[in-house]
């Protein structure tokens, strides 16, 4: 007895941990001896930068700082500025992870609440929303066919597995010398900074990824007591080298921007209009392989009783993926004239991800902080602030099972405008770019090996010559024959049918018992 068993390996990636958590930090923040008694605070960046992740079993512990940037009004009337770190350590219960697997984290900041405590005293809170995940990769042996010298009718299916292949992170540094516009006032102090990802695209190559984009500098600084503000496009390109990677791969990429410096500097002419930038990106790539998987799904023998080793395998399908536009439009009424804006800060957040059968809803917020100059008497620095809903709709093209998919979404502010109107209200203008992916989960029950034993013969003793069978609800010819120890083509034969004729509910068939 002569039995060739043609395998495939393939390689699964499963999704073991994918957790969403908020951690809230709180500080109090001494006012430094070399700064104006604080009478009211303006305005607070929170920055996450993570410094360490670790994987251990059934857990993924982080630490990190809070980097803040604190903007406020003096007693004296200036304005002043306070940068503070506070470190932070998170332990997510992430079951059934441990040291073998790679993860992904991602943290942001969504609320701050702050209070001035006294003139030399702020207190701080933060919420940090951290999305973590942990995948484990296997490599799975499948039988694709079967042959030799018995008779082993084998039911064979296919699926289209979109699995992640790789999960790397590529470090690079951004140095850059931003000079101010010629009508720009030099520079006595920075205020506050803040670098973005305002646009990004990847071209992938074998074994390399071109990163390419811009980053969006936004620069609040001083000179003679008057807050001016800059906006500048900085170009970045980075090569990354990723074995494995090709150019038919789905790829992602995330961007976690660390270690922010702003430094003034003087120009070639001697004037201080210059800001040195540095900074430290970490670039994280996904990068799915899209393969249909053939498998064999069942097998038997008429003639023998043969021992089948099975697997349930973990399969993910990508169902679709888009991107669209939704505009966020707010007038904030202010309690004096508004002589100015210095700056505008937004930032979006995704708060739910609704699936149905065609579509997917993105419904989220975006937290505004205006800061302004009043052309009325008293303090002249005021800031204000709103969470802003947002809600967008995303078509799915491809028809799925709802129960067994999900959805997952990211946002960021693409375009920011704004207007003053009437003297006292301000009108503002949000472009926010949804992305959106629908994938479906499930496992396929794959036949993995089959032991024969040619001494252990299928007993027919007590079958008849001809058996007439009864069709009953949900018999298909597969199930029928593998019962009987028989061969779909052996029945079809006899009862003059095709083979792909379906077969319906109380249909007579004979069955000839199978003699070898």
């Amino acid at each position: 007895m002569s039995i060739e068993l043609n395998k495939q390996e393939i390689s699964i990636t499963e999704d073991k941990c994918s957790a969403s958590v908020k951690s809230i930090t709180e500080s109090d923040i001494i006012v430094p001896d070399s700064k104006a008694d604080c009478l009211r605070i303006l305005e607070v960046d929170a920055l996450p930068q993570l410094s360490e992740k670790h994987i251990s079993k059934d857990y993924i512990t982080l630490s990190g700082n809070l980097c803040y940037s604190i903007i406020y009004l003096g007693e004296d009337g200036t304005v002043e500025t306070i940068d503070y770190n506070a470190p932070f350590s998170k332990q997510i219960d992430a079951a059934g992870c441990d040291d073998t697997m790679t993860g992904f984290v991602k943290c942001s900041v969504s609320h701050v609440e702050y209070s001035v405590i006294n003139s030399r005293k702020l207190n701080v809170k933060s919420v940090m929303n951290v999305q973590a995940k942990a995948y484990s990769k296997n490599e799975v042996s499948l039988i694709e066919s079967v042959s030799g010298d018995i008779s082993l009718p084998a039911k064979t299916s296919s699926v289209n597995n979109f699995n992640l292949a790789i999960c790397s992170e590529h470090d690079f540094n951004l140095e850059e010398s931003v000079k101010l516009p010629p009508s720009g006032p030099d520079i006595d102090a920075i205020l506050k900074y803040d670098i973005k990802i305002s646009d990004s695209e990847l071209k992938v190559v074998l074994n390399k990824v071109v990163a390419k984009g811009s980053i969006m500098l936004s620069a609040l600084y001083i000179n003679e007591g008057e807050m001016y503000s800059v906006q500048n496009e900085i170009p970045f390109t980075h090569i990354a080298d990723v074995d494995g990677i090709s150019p038919d791969m789905y790829t992602t990429a995330d961007y976690d921007i660390r270690n922010i410096s702003c430094l003034r500097n003087t120009d070639d002419d001697g004037t201080m209009s210059l800001m040195d930038i540095k900074a430290d990106i970490c670039l994280t790539l996904r990068a799915y392989d899209e393969k249909t998987v053939e498998y064999i799904s069942d097998i038997y023998s008429p003639d023998y009783n043969i021992n089948v080793e099975r697997r349930e395998i973990a399969v993910t399908e990508m169902v679709d993926a888009g991107t669209a536009q939704c505009t966020v439009t707010e007038n904030f009424a202010s309690e004096r004239d508004v002589e100015r804006i210095y700056c505008v800060t937004s930032e979006a957040f995704v708060d739910e991800v609704l699936l149905n059968s065609n579509s997917v809803t993105v419904n989220g917020f975006v937290n505004v902080v205006l800061l302004c100059k009043s052309s009325g008497e008293g303090e002249a620095v005021y800031s204000m602030n709103g969470q802003l809903p947002f809600s967008c709709s995303l078509p799915v093209a491809r028809s799925y099972e709802v129960n067994s998919a999900f959805a997952e979404a990211t946002s960021f502010v693409e375009h920011e405008s704004y207007s003053i109107e009437g003297g006292s209200s301000i009108k503002l203008r949000l472009i926010v770019r949804v992305n959106s992916s629908v994938k479906r989960r499930f496992s396929v029950n794959a036949v993995t090996d089959i032991v024969i034993d040619e001494n252990n013969k299928t007993d027919k003793s007590a079958q008849s010559g001809i058996t007439v069978y009864f069709v009953q609800s949900g018999d298909d010819m597969w199930n029928i024959a593998k019962r009987y120890h028989t061969t779909s083509a052996e029945i079809t034969a006899v009862n003059n049918l095709d083979e792909n004729t379906p077969l319906a509910a109380g249909q007579q068939l004979l069955i000839p018992k199978r003699s070898k």
